[in-house]
This record gives structure tokens, C-alpha cells and sequence, in this order.
């Protein structure tokens, strides 16, 4: 059905467990969908579970409790996914 066509979303502890599958729907629903976390290997092991499926998701490396980490990957996605303003 595509419903998330032209979406963006990111999970934030998405690479395991309800935030990964959370993601890998999403994913199947057509969004382009960011999973982070603090655990790169985790993160990676994410990415591959959702290339195994033939889906296509991100991993960022974030500390939700840091604003500084938070705020480099906000950035990363605004500058590899764009932003739409209101309207």
C-alpha cells in the first residue's frame, strides 16, 4: 500500500527489539527510515536484518540524552533527506 511514500522517520532506540520492527514496517510502507542508538554494532546488525528483508534502512550513531549528539544527527538527516517547510 506505500502508505509512508515520501516520508521520513526516525526511531529513536530503533535497532532492536518494538523500535526495529517499528522501523522494518515502516520501511515496507515505503518511508525512508533512520534507526539510532548508541550501540554501532547493534545499529549495524539492524541495517543487515532489513537488507536480508530487501528493505532499505539508516543507522545513525545518537545519544538521546546528549543535545549535541542529538542535534548532529538532526542535522545529518536534514542535510541527506532535506526538510519541508509549513504548507
Amino acid at each position: 500500500m506505500m502508505r509512508f511514500t515520501k516520508k521520513v522517520l526516525l526511531v529513536t532506540g530503533g535497532t532492536q527489539g518494538i523500535g526495529l520492527e517499528v522501523a522494518l514496517a515502516a520501511a515496507r510502507e515505503g518511508a525512508r527510515v533512520t534507526v539510532c542508538g548508541r550501540d554501532t554494532t547493534k545499529g549495524e546488525h539492524a541495517v543487515q536484518q532489513a537488507i536480508s528483508q530487501g528493505l532499505e534502512i539508516d543507522f545513525s550513531e545518537c545519544d538521546v540524552q546528549d543535545a549535541n549528539s542529538v542535534n548532529r544527527m538532526v542535522s545529518q538527516l536534514v542535510n541527506k533527506h532535506g526538510t519541508r517547510g509549513p504548507g
